[in-house]
């Protein structure tokens, strides 16, 4: 069949295929940016927040183990002056 064309027609046909692969490619990665697009809005909407939430869980959490030992602290002194007392 390639016998048949012209050397013009062959080189046409050659740059067709590669401008059509080339079309391909960039459907392609249009494609897959915009899925890339998606788990950086996905991350950015509930993976952050989430994190920043768990920060702030933490951060109360170490201030009520304080005052817990501090009451347990205070307690225990007035439990023993009352000891002491008697």
């Amino acid at each position: 069949m390639m016998k048949h064309l012209t050397i013009s027609k062959k080189l046409l046909m050659g740059f067709g295929i590669i401008l059509a692969l080339m079309v391909i490619s960039a459907v392609l990665s249009l494609s897959g940016i915009s899925r890339i697009e998606n788990q950086v809005n996905l991350y950015a909407n509930y993976t952050v927040p989430n994190n920043t939430s768990v920060g702030t869980m933490r951060h109360d959490l170490v201030s009520l183990e304080q005052e817990v030992l501090e009451a347990f602290i205070s307690e225990n002194s007035q439990y023993r002056k009352e000891r002491r007392l008697r």
